[in-house]
């Protein structure tokens, strides 16, 4: 995969401001009356395991009620810090791997194919109704979304320079957005 076209070094003006916009359009869809709604079916999976099993237990096993052990194992960290699951709290790691894939891919975009080509790209990520119900529940879909997408940005660099930082990189994010899949 090559670029069509040589990226420019800086962005020009309206596709910055394009670029700016489609995260900010983004990120109010993926917040948009999120408070109202309820957690509930599915996405309590996670919050139950973590409540009732020690970290040991949650890494080592795979339970019949599917949830995400490092999502699980995340929140009984929060626990036995003495944290307390709230929704604020179940919901921010989604979010913020929601949020994250809105300006990571368009800037990786950016660096490949031009600025024009990575504003409307941010257009689309910020509309897509899946990347928006992902950021919006509590399930690893999001965060699982964003290591897959990291992972593949890591192997095009790896294939293209054969950097062996960016081979790791590939291995560990793959690893890492397979093990998220409940």
């Amino acid at each position: 995969m090559r670029p069509v076209r040589a990226p420019s070094a800086a962005a020009p003006p309206l596709a910055a401001a394009a670029l700016a916009l489609a995260i900010a359009a983004g990120i109010a869809l993926r917040l948009g009356n999120l408070r109202a709604q309820v957690l509930g079916g599915d996405e309590v999976h996670a919050l139950l395991a973590a409540a009732e099993r020690p970290l040991g237990a949650i890494l080592v096993t795979y339970q019949q009620a599917d949830h995400s052990i490092p999502l699980t194992a995340l929140y009984r960290l929060w626990i036995d810090a003495g944290g307390t699951l709230s929704e604020s709290v179940l919901r921010a790691p989604v979010l913020l791997a929601g949020v994250a894939l809105l300006a990571v891919l368009p800037l990786a975009a950016r660096r490949a194919f031009g600025a024009a080509f990575a504003a409307r790209y941010a257009w689309l990520l910020a509309i897509a109704p899946g990347l928006v119900l992902y950021a919006r529940i509590v399930r690893s879909y999001a965060p699982m979304v964003l290591c897959a997408c990291l992972a593949a940005i890591a192997a095009w660099r790896w294939l293209e320079g054969g950097r062996r930082r960016a081979a790791l990189a590939y291995a560990a994010l793959a690893a890492l957005a397979t093990w998220l899949h409940l």
